[in-house]
């Protein structure tokens, strides 16, 4: 049977993924990249393989998601899924059933979050990333990078809301919500609860393993902060670097005369001015383009603005 992780996108989904396979798929908690195929994403290429079906129709899949799900479930196991489908129907075609799911975990997140980092995913403005949101016919399909990897397929997100509430009211599986803010500022109490209704939904016998979900946190936190502070460290090298390139550059086309000479001092002089403009607004550029990340990052890993972590 198929338990869901389900939230619109943009909205922490990987990052419960990975908590939840750190836990489940390793023998103590510690997090390995390897792990999180075992929490696949729903719908994708692979299931619909035996299927006949056009990928240049975007919507053609979707007559079978329910076939798909019954191949899934042939063999019983229990499975977790990942997807940002909206529950319910499209063209009188289900999404999924209580024959093939037995629960969901549904993360929502600030809709303004969610704004915010699809801006920055896809490069969108804020009129762009706001129509996305509010927009029930919403969906996401790429064919190229469906033919070219099958990883995703056509996915009905609709709008913000519509896909929060189609999980929520739905009464069809067992479901617990939870804020992506909470799963922030509370995670070892979030996560508990999480895999508390996992065991419970799925009937499991297994005991809470504190150790493992305490790995399973720390290990996670500091590996993305890691990755954090290197990303910045590179803008911040790109900045010097960028910075001697431009000074080098100017010293061998402004500096000319050989030192002793009348216009060596005027050049030298020359040169330090230009430089100020020619240098100082390209590596500000990068060096600040490094310092929001940094910041952006803070604010994902800690759940506060930076007002709140820069003035306490």
């Amino acid at each position: 049977m198929i338990f869901w992780i389900s939230s619109y996108p943009k909205s922490g989904n990987t990052w419960l993924r990975i908590l939840l396979s750190s836990y489940y798929f390793t023998k103590d908690g510690f997090y390995d990249e390897s792990v999180l195929k075992n929490i696949d994403q729903f719908p994708q290429k692979k299931f619909f393989d035996e299927f006949n079906y056009d990928p240049r129709v975007v919507t053609d899949t979707i007559k079978f998601w329910i076939k798909a799900q019954e191949k899934i479930n042939q063999d019983k196991k229990l499975r977790f899924f990942k997807t940002h489908n909206a529950f319910g129907a499209l063209n009188n075609f289900h999404f999924t059933n209580k024959n093939n799911s037995i629960g969901c975990v549904y993360v929502v997140r600030d809709p303004r979050n969610v704004i915010t980092s699809l801006k920055n995913f896809y490069e969108m403005n804020d009129d762009q990333a706001f129509k996305w949101i509010t927009n029930k016919n919403q969906y996401i399909y790429d064919v190229n990078k469906f033919e070219k990897d099958g990883y995703s397929d056509f996915q009905f997100i609709s709008s913000w809301d519509t896909n929060f509430e189609s999980w929520k009211i739905q009464k069809k599986i067992p479901i617990k919500i939870i804020r992506y803010e909470d799963l922030l500022n509370q995670t070892y109490k979030v996560l508990t609860e999480v895999i508390t209704f996992i065991n419970q939904t799925t009937i499991s016998k297994e005991k809470i393993n504190k150790n493992k979900i305490k790995n399973a946190i720390g290990d996670n936190l500091k590996s993305e902060f890691d990755r954090v502070l290197q990303v910045t460290g590179y803008y911040f090298i790109c900045g010097f670097i960028i910075s001697s390139i431009i000074q080098f550059f100017l010293a061998s086309v402004i500096v000319v005369s050989n030192p002793g000479d009348p216009s060596f001092n005027e050049e030298v002089s020359t040169m330090t001015w230009v430089s100020y403009i020619a240098v100082l607004l390209p590596t500000m550029i990068v060096l600040a383009k490094g310092f929001m990340g940094l910041i952006s990052g803070i604010e994902n890993l800690t759940g506060m603005k930076k007002e709140e972590f820069l003035n306490s």
